[in-house]
């Protein structure tokens, strides 16, 4: 099914954000927060499912698509961030709403989870994305490890490595190249044949998004912004919303040390695990729609599967460092 999507801007925080908002007003409102390269069109073909039964909210964060793009590094703060989220959720529903994540959105979900807005959330499906702060307290854990615990840790941090890239000139030069440049004409060519090669999905004209070298040059900040500064001091984020996390086992970034870390941190927590890479959003739509749904209509006050119970997994806070 497609519901065709009605566009709108809210007012974030010294922005403008670029929303699309699906199905009836009055339903369940399920909020979609894309991650790194990506716009809210990642999540076109889960919306559609899930437009016929939910009132379905994306938008581009800060930096991507047709949302404002700052360039200042502290303007990509995850705090920052996590304001513009309130910022949406204030304008587009009237209660408590359902969070899905992917990426760097799955980064802000866990941090909006973590301090819970006074209740406003009433749960959160994370896909491919750590939370930062419990990956801060794991990393110290793992350094108090042995020698298998090292190399799991080394493990997740050269598959990181790129992150150095974004210090150097090249991100600053493509930000002033604009977004019709011909470097991202390039690189959108570029990243829609990788995906295709490495995700096995067909091609998708809304994906990657048109001016994608642009916004990742932009999206960088968030990296530079929030990364050492949270696993270095890590805040102690447990939480009691309902957490669904979707792992993707062929992931070539987010390993399972980074999805663990959050394990002890949370009290009402479901794990499931689907065979695909990074952007398994757009690989597997259809899987992603219907286990969002059920954790929706479970944690609204519906019938528990059995397939769902047995995702279960028992959190206990781990001892701090």
């Amino acid at each position: 099914m497609t519901t065709a999507p009605v566009h709108r801007t809210v007012a974030g925080q010294g922005v403008r954000l670029a929303v699309a908002e699906r199905g009836l007003e009055h339903e369940t409102a399920i909020v979609m927060i894309h991650g790194w390269p990506d716009t809210k069109a990642l999540w076109n073909p889960i919306a559609d499912h899930l437009a016929a039964d939910y009132h379905v909210v994306t938008y581009d964060v800060r930096g991507a698509g047709e949302s404002g793009h700052p360039t200042e590094r502290d303007a990509y703060r995850i705090e920052v961030l996590v304001e513009d989220l309130a910022a949406i959720i204030d304008a587009t529903s009237t209660g408590p709403v359902h969070l899905v994540g992917h990426d760097w959105g799955a980064v802000q979900g866990w941090e909006a989870a973590g301090i819970d807005f006074g209740g406003w959330l009433a749960s959160f499906t994370s896909i491919s994305g750590p939370s930062l702060d419990h990956s801060g307290y794991a990393i110290r854990a793992q350094l108090r490890g042995g020698p298998r615990a090292l190399v799991a840790l080394a493990d997740q941090v050269m598959r990181f490595g790129y992150i150095l890239t974004f210090a150097t000139p090249v991100p600053r030069r493509i930000r002033r190249s604009g977004p019709t440049s011909r470097i991202n004409r390039s690189a959108r060519r570029f990243l829609a044949r990788a995906l295709q090669l490495v995700e096995h999905h067909p091609p998708d004209p809304d994906h990657p998004a048109p001016a994608v070298a642009w916004d990742a040059a932009h999206g960088t900040q968030m990296y530079l912004a929030n990364i050492l500064r949270r696993l270095r001091y890590p805040n102690e984020r447990a939480t009691d919303v309902p957490v669904q996390i979707i792992e993707a086992t062929r992931d070539p970034v987010v390993r399972k040390l980074s999805i663990d870390a959050s394990e002890p941190w949370v009290a009402n927590l479901r794990r499931r695990h689907l065979p695909g890479g990074h952007w398994m959003v757009r690989s597997h739509p259809t899987e992603i729609a219907a286990w969002i749904a059920e954790f929706v209509k479970f944690t609204s006050g519906g019938h528990q599967s059995t397939e769902l119970c047995d995702t279960r997994v028992d959190g206990h806070l781990p001892r701090r460092a």
